[in-house]
């Protein structure tokens, strides 16, 4: 073996590595997207539920909206756990 095969070999072989871990990377960042998707959407219903509540009663209206965050965020935990929404 020449020096030439060598540094071919350790070349592909850093470029293999460098692309597995570039995937990787991107599969990090998109949980890290989704992951904050979740808190935004946990934050919605709790300042929702916390508007709903402060006359000490909850109408229709409230509590719909209520329902419709609490299925935003359910189906934004999903979709980070892997369970297609």
């Amino acid at each position: 073996m020449d020096s030439s095969t060598i540094l071919l070999i350790v070349s592909t072989a850093l470029t293999i590595i460098a692309g597995f871990f570039g995937v990787r990377s991107e599969l990090v960042k998109k949980k890290f997207r989704q992951a904050q998707k979740v808190m935004k959407e946990a934050v919605d219903v709790l300042t929702v539920a916390n508007d709903a509540v402060a006359d000490n009663k909850i109408d229709a209206v409230e509590a719909a909206s209520i329902q419709k965050e609490v299925q935003e965020m359910i189906s934004a935990f999903k979709v980070l756990i892997g369970k297609a929404a």
